[in-house]
């Protein structure tokens, strides 16, 4: 087996770990906010990984991370916002 293969396997294991962890946390009695956060932060990690490994963005220069960076966080900062006044965190 190629080190490039075992390095899609490992990232693939990843991905199945974090869907599997998504649908227990989802299926657990939690409070309704510490379900958003831990959904919300298991689904950046799952697109972390895919954006970093088939993407290829790993192996890019700063432009180009700067130029996909930018966008993801103003998309997370508009989430938490509206999150933030959303009745979903509240009870």
């Amino acid at each position: 087996m190629t080190p490039a293969t075992r390095r899609y396997l490992r990232i693939w294991g990843w991905l199945t770990a974090l869907t599997a962890a998504e649908v227990l946390l989802a299926m657990a009695p939690v409070p309704r906010a510490a379900l958003v956060l831990g959904l919300s932060g298991m689904a950046l990690w799952k697109a972390l990984l895919v954006a970093l490994e088939f993407m290829h963005l790993r192996l890019e220069n700063r432009w180009l991370w700067a130029a996909a960076a930018l966008p993801a966080f103003l998309s997370a900062l508009a989430v938490v916002l509206i999150l933030s006044d959303s009745p979903l965190l509240r009870r």
